[in-house]
């Protein structure tokens, strides 16, 4: 199996913008012969939270469109990384699998807010902007069993044995981290590992970074990178 990482400054540019780029990055996926793409947390628009909810909008909608067209034209698994949901007044941090013909095939609301205080950094209050999910997510693929999670949901294990325990042999988690900073040391999480599991990422960093794509082919192996999560 081969799997794209498309990482990109969802931080930075108007919403055209990021996704012409995020659109790009899952065409040179698929020009690698990538079987799974994943695309980084909140890439279309990351910011302020009146930004957010001025981006939120429901799904299906013209973000998850361009990643479906994507799916479709190329044939490839996609993990769409985030984005901005509006939905029932309500806005949701949520991932979308997309299958080889386009179709969301599964949806994933973040439950775990990044609700913290720093010190020397302002509080920072995800959940200022958005409603946390209730639902552990996977869905059985041609790859393996997927199982959905995001960024801060990282640091609380009990959800990925929930997920194993449901069947997932893939567990993907897409994150959006600022670099530097106390923010960045308290989002420095190495994936969660569980006996079983196919390949665990994470990908796209907030800011600080030039948009590219690696591509990583694990067979079934982790990557010696991660590392489990403390408890």
């Amino acid at each position: 199996m081969r799997v794209a990482v498309c990482q990109m400054n969802a931080g930075g540019g108007d919403v055209p913008e990021n996704v012409a780029t995020a659109v790009r990055l899952l065409e040179e996926a698929a020009d690698g012969g990538a079987d799974l793409a994943a695309l980084p947390e909140l890439w279309p628009a990351n910011g302020s939270p009146a930004r957010m909810r001025e981006t939120a909008e429901p799904i299906p909608g013209s973000f998850t469109d361009a990643v479906a067209a994507i799916a479709r034209a190329r044939s490839m698994w996609i993990v769409g990384g985030s984005v901005a949901e509006a939905a029932d007044d309500l806005v949701f941090n949520t991932s979308c699998l997309f299958d080889r013909d386009g179709e969301i095939v599964a949806r994933y609301r973040k439950i775990h807010l990044f609700d913290v205080d720093l010190p020397g950094e302002p509080p920072l209050r995800e959940s200022a902007v958005f409603s946390a999910g209730e639902e552990l997510v996977t869905y059985d693929t041609d790859l393996g069993r997927i199982g959905l999670s995001i960024c801060y949901d990282v640091r609380f294990p009990e959800l990925y044995r929930g997920l194993m325990t449901l069947g997932a042999e893939i567990v993907c988690v897409p994150s959006a981290r600022a670099l530097g900073g106390a923010a960045a040391s308290a989002g420095d999480r190495g994936a969660v590992l569980h006996p079983g599991a196919r390949a665990v990422g994470t990908v796209g960093p907030r800011r600080g970074r030039p948009p590219d794509v690696r591509e990583l082919d694990r067979g079934r192996s982790v990557g010696r990178g991660a590392r489990p999560c403390p408890t």
